[in-house]
Parts: C-alpha cells; sequence; structure tokens
C-alpha cells in the first residue's frame, strides 16, 4: 500500500498479484488468492470503485490465477486529513 498525500494528487494504491513466479511453471499450480482487507482507521480516503469502504473499513479481494488488480485510493473532497492504519 501507498499513498502521496503531498503536492502530487493526494493518490494511492494498493496492488495484489497472483502471477505465476520463477519457481511456479503451470499456472494449474497456483491457488486461488483471497484475502479480506481491513483497515483500523479509514478516513479522508475513497476507494475507486469500492465508495462503501468509508463506512465498513473492509473489503474482500479474490484473484484467480494469473490475475492481478490495482485499488487505487484518492483523496475526498474537504479538508479532512488522510489517513489510514490496516
Amino acid at each position: 500500500m501507498g499513498l502521496n498525500d503531498g503536492d502530487g494528487g493526494d493518490i494511492g494504491y494498493i496492488y495484489y498479484s497472483n502471477l505465476p513466479g520463477q519457481k511456479t511453471t503451470k499456472l494449474d499450480e497456483l491457488p486461488t488468492l483471497e484475502e479480506k482487507v481491513k483497515f483500523s482507521e479509514f478516513n479522508g480516503l475513497t476507494i475507486v470503485g469500492r465508495a462503501q469502504i468509508s463506512e465498513t473499513k473492509e473489503f474482500d479481494v479474490h484473484l484467480k490465477p494469473n490475475e492481478e488488480v490495482l485499488y487505487l485510493m484518492k483523496k475526498t473532497p474537504g479538508n479532512e486529513p488522510a489517513s489510514y492504519k490496516a
């Protein structure tokens, strides 16, 4: 996870990858990646495409083998400072 809260636009990201590595030669050897991401604090931010995250402070990740996903976090409009803790 990363967040740039300077003059660069106040954006960040969460990246997940379930791609084969050097030691994995076949896609059928990869398991499905499943994880529940829970934040103890999530203020002044939104995750694009997951507007409810500010209320629930959690979301599920489900990646089949050979998939990857990037969740874009951005600061919400207003003067509230952006902060998160996983």
